[in-house]
């Protein structure tokens, strides 16, 4: 199978890990924003059902940076990449926005990633990222390494006729698992990724 295209999926999880791990909410804050707060990570790839001859990798996101912008506190996980670009977060009681700040967007441009409260079945598209979510459960129980998380949300992430992932939220945690699943030919290609420990402030 293709290296190139194991870098690809990895690729595409570094992409959307962090807007996917900022999916916030009033509703006890699914994703805690303070400086220092962090998530740890594992991630296996498999090809059909058999993990892939790929090292298991951990990964780990941090709340970093905090900024005051059009009269409100957004919030980071990331440094600017190489480009400029940095996307900042914040949770409103109607939903979560996005914040970005760019070479091409100086004065900022802001996006409604994801529409509260959320409900089973409710769709939308995130218009910046060209990303059809759907609320597919309300109230999961998900065990990691981290723990039993009970009430968790399932959000279904669309990306392409052959590119999809799923994502577990426990409102006041975080995201908990994600499943990245995508095609190559006949051959179905998955990503698991589980929180293995947190810290919140």
């Amino acid at each position: 199978m293709s290296g190139k295209f194991f870098k690809l999926i990895l690729l595409v999880i570094f992409i959307f890990v962090y807007p996917a791990c900022s999916i916030a909410g009033d509703d006890d804050e699914f994703i805690p924003l303070a400086i220092g707060n962090y998530w740890v990570y594992s991630i296996e790839m498999y090809m059909g059902d058999t993990l892939a001859p790929i090292p298991p990798m951990t990964d780990t996101v941090e709340v970093k940076q905090k900024i005051d912008w059009g009269g409100h506190t957004w919030y980071s996980f990331s440094d600017p990449s190489e480009e400029g670009e940095i996307h900042y977060y914040r949770n409103a009681e109607d939903g979560h926005y996005q914040l970005t700040i760019s070479p091409e967007f100086k004065e900022g441009k802001t996006a409604l990633k994801t529409k509260f409260p959320l409900q089973l079945n409710d769709t939308w598209l995130d218009e910046s990222d060209s990303l059809t979510i759907t609320v597919d459960a309300i109230n999961e129980t998900v065990t990691v390494p981290a723990g039993k998380f009970e009430g968790c949300y399932c959000l279904k992430i669309k990306m392409s006729e052959e590119a999809e992932h799923k994502m577990w939220v426990k409102p006041g945690v975080g995201q908990v698992k994600m499943e990245f699943k995508a095609k190559q030919g006949e051959m179905d290609m998955r990503s698991v990724r589980e929180l293995i420990e947190y810290h919140l402030k």
